[in-house]
């Protein structure tokens, strides 16, 4: 089995075929304290076919290319090869997978080969159409956060800004996934990561490391109904995204208590499958987590993710983005999701979002009719008792 051209063999082998807001459940009963359940899956390290120069090259890019903002959390990365004019448009429109639809900069005029590519992050994909080109951005176009090395662009979520500190983290935000664990109590705890709505369908978790390692274990720390993620893929340095796992989770079995899904990486090359040329194990610094939150009913959260190398230090994630979140209405969602490629334009709301502010206007429409109602009845009132108002 072969995907693409980059992965092979045991990358197949991998995959384990198998405001008004709604109030937020209450805490498991007694035992959150308990140790965590680890509960583990073994599975294949995915190889990729290039040389130790190739490897070595695609890092020293990504560092290139994130040391020309500075920009942290890199959420996008695809093939451009000898983009002209690389400062002088944004990139290319895809239709998928797109973390935002890409407008030119005003009088801005796209090199030659810049609306020509297809996306190359899905192995296992054909190439999909370019989206078409919207001439004028809105005013309120959002800062676009790009980069370019030869041969790839890049889309990174924040600009690091010197001297400038970092935003408190938001009350059930993607952020609380980062570092290391710090909900040490079972339950809806507002220091893991929540999904906007509880069982609103499929929802992502992406989280970015300090720096590249081949992986020999991967730990994802739920708190609070567990067992909702069923599909894990890496991304390797060329921005492609490698499936390692998808099924049930065996934390799903988990009914009290902190669970701990892991994932331990078998980096042998299995018996009888030779790989044509050079070939090393697949070496991230990204992985990406996709739950199905309506097969566990209730908000499926998510305290810390940690990623391990062979030299079997656990590494906590540094950055995350998600589909959706609980923190508060106002404060910005990095990436809102929706449809089967999980990404909507940049600056559009998830179903999820949009059905949120109709029950919001909703609400506030019902309160302003029972306030006229209750002013034209006070008015009548007094008009009753003082004839000569008539």
């Amino acid at each position: 089995m072969r995907f693409q051209w980059l992965v092979w063999g045991a990358a197949g082998m991998a995959c384990v075929m198998t405001s008004p807001r709604p109030a937020k459940a209450q805490p498991w009963p007694p035992g959150g304290e308990r140790p965590a359940t680890v509960l583990s899956v073994d599975v294949l390290v995915p190889w990729v076919l290039w040389t130790p120069q190739q490897e070595q090259k695609w890092a020293q890019n990504i560092e290139a290319a994130r040391a020309q903002g500075p920009f942290k959390m890199l959420l996008r990365q695809f093939k451009a090869p000898k983009d002209p004019a690389p400062w002088e448009a944004v990139p290319p429109a895809q239709t998928a997978p797109a973390q935002a639809t890409q407008l030119p900069a005003p009088g801005s005029k796209p090199g030659l080969n810049g609306f020509k590519i297809a996306p190359v992050l899905k192995i296992t994909d054909p190439p999909l159409p370019l989206a078409p080109l919207i001439e004028t951005p809105p005013p309120t176009a959002p800062e676009k956060l790009w980069s370019y090395v030869e041969p790839c662009w890049y889309q990174w979520r924040d600009r690091i800004v010197p001297d400038e500190a970092p935003p408190a983290p938001r009350d059930w935000g993607p952020e609380q996934a980062t570092g290391a664990p710090d909900s040490f109590v079972a339950g809806d705890v507002r220091t893991a990561w929540a999904s906007l709505t509880p069982d609103g369908g499929p929802e992502w978790l992406m989280l970015e490391f300090a720096s590249p390692v081949v992986p020999t274990a991967l730990r994802i720390r739920e708190t609070f109904n567990p067992g909702a993620i069923n599909r894990i893929t890496m991304f390797a340095l060329d921005g492609s995204e490698v499936p390692v796992w998808n099924g049930q989770s065996p934390t799903r079995a988990v009914k009290e208590g902190v669970a701990v899904f892991e994932l331990r990486f078998n980096p042998f090359e299995p018996l009888g499958r030779p790989y044509p040329g050079p070939h090393l194990l697949l070496k991230t610094n990204r992985v990406k987590l996709y739950l199905d939150s309506a097969a566990v009913p209730g908000w499926n959260e998510i305290d810390a993710v940690s990623l391990a190398g062979a030299d079997g230090v656990e590494r906590w994630a540094t950055s995350a983005a998600s589909s959706s979140t609980y923190a508060e209405p106002n404060a910005p969602v990095f990436a809102p999701a929706v449809g089967a490629d999980g990404f909507v334009p940049e600056g559009a709301a998830s179903d999820a979002e949009l059905s949120r502010r109709v029950e919001q206007l909703e609400a506030e429409v019902k309160i302003l009719r029972d306030e006229v109602k209750a002013l034209r009845a006070q008015v009548a009132e007094s008009v009753r008792q003082a004839p000569h108002l008539r």
